[in-house]
């Protein structure tokens, strides 16, 4: 099997395989088909990603997508790599062709000193045994417009078009280096918001100054009814408290069109905020006088690709006076069943006895970005630590902010 990039000659050829793995793309007609190919062609082989096939001698057998993003890991811009648009030929599934595309993934982040690589699942219970861990729990709000405060000043609101897009390229920078887990915005996502004639787009700008934007469209939740519509947003950052509450205004303001304002985060304070957070006012959930509030779900997935980096990193953070030293072992099943341990990057005392984290790949990807923690982890026993008293004092040092922001794959 050879794994390369594909040539522009194979374009065509991709896009079968991707149409055939996945057939939810409803490409109905030769003329919908053909498009596709357009796009793919338009996007070919740019800085910040690149299609990547499997070959067998009769052809293509897989294909996957890799992205080239930086991701601010404890204020500090590392390199990350995206996986994405796995596929499998129908006629090679079961054949272990999209492990070996994974291993040939990671294999080439190593050889570029990239410690880190994120995707969307479609299996979790496929992409966990191979090292991926969860990220931080996503909560999907469906609120009521109605319900929500509406004492922001709304007069700096406007419409954005595309010679904003300096002033939107600016506010991102400054907000994905104030926060653990953002990644840098990428051209070709902010391309993407402005090529969707369907998307709107919204800033708060003072002084010519961005503070904050959100982009959203209309969805149905009933097509038969085109009077029923929620607005569904897509990105919404918020640099000053103002921003956020001339937003939050702007909701409100939409109570007469839009059933529920629909928005997913990584923060669960929200719901303090609305004064009727529930999601379904016909619903309770037994046994108790509960009520639902939007979904909880999983969504993005991290591995670490290179623990003696990042635990660099961590240690840089944190401080090297912050914990006693400890090692960390580390059980991997993929690509073949190994070992490996990770130890304090700093001299020790002679003979000095250090404590041991024992965990799987996953679970100590999850830990090393701050979407689980050791203590957690010991309780559930997907960890374990020796000896037991010191699991209090390293918890507390591994406790990692939560990471915040999603890429656009």
């Amino acid at each position: 099997m050879e794994i390369r990039k594909i040539h522009l000659s194979e374009v065509e050829e991709y896009c079968k395989l991707q149409y055939r793995a996945y057939p939810s793309m409803r490409l109905g007609s030769k003329a919908d088909f053909d498009s596709f190919i357009e796009r793919v062609k338009k996007s070919f082989d740019t800085n910040e990603f690149s299609l990547y096939g499997s070959f067998e001698k009769e052809g293509m057998v897989g294909s996957m997508t890799l992205y080239n993003f930086q991701i601010n890991y404890l204020g500090e811009w590392l390199p990350i790599e995206g996986i994405g648009s796995v596929a499998v030929d129908l006629l090679h599934k079961r054949e272990h062709v999209c492990q070996k595309m994974l291993a040939w993934a990671e294999q080439n982040m190593i050889q570029q000193k990239i410690p880190l690589a994120f995707l969307f699942p479609f299996r979790p219970d496929f992409y966990v045994p191979m090292g991926y861990g969860y990220g931080p729990m996503l909560y999907q709000y469906a609120m009521d417009p109605a319900f929500l405060p509406h004492t922001g000043d709304k007069s700096k609101l406007c419409f954005l078009t595309q010679e904003h897009i300096p002033l939107i390229r600016d506010f991102e920078n400054r907000m994905d280096s104030s926060s653990h887990g953002y990644f840098k915005k990428q051209d070709r996502e902010l391309s993407n918001f402005f090529d969707r004639i369907s998307f709107q787009k919204v800033g708060f700008i003072r002084d010519n100054h961005l503070e904050g934007w959100m982009v959203f469209n209309t969805q149905l939740p009933d097509p038969k009814n085109f009077l029923r519509s929620h607005l569904y947003i897509y990105e919404w950052w918020n640099e000053t408290s103002e921003a956020r509450m001339a937003f939050l205004s702007f909701l409100y303001s939409q109570k007469d069109q839009y059933e529920q304002i629909v928005y997913n985060t990584v923060d669960p304070s929200l719901m303090h905020v609305v004064k009727d957070p529930r999601s379904d006012k016909q619903k309770m959930i037994a046994p108790f006088i509960s009520h639902p509030v939007g979904q909880a779900s999983t969504s993005i997935f991290y591995s670490v690709i290179d623990h003696g980096e990042i635990f660099k990193k961590l240690v840089i953070y944190k401080g090297k006076d912050g914990c006693e030293p400890f090692d960390w072992e580390i059980h991997k099943t993929f690509p073949v069943n190994h070992t490996q341990k990770v130890s304090w990057p700093f001299k020790t005392k002679m003979n000095q006895k250090k404590p041991m984290i024992s965990t799987s790949q996953s679970v100590a990807s999850s830990i090393l970005m701050g979407s689980l923690h050791l203590e957690e982890a010991v309780r559930w026993n997907i960890a374990s630590v020796t000896p037991e008293k010191s699991i209090k004092e390293m918890d507390e040092y591994l406790r990692l902010p939560v990471p915040y922001g999603n890429p656009d794959c």
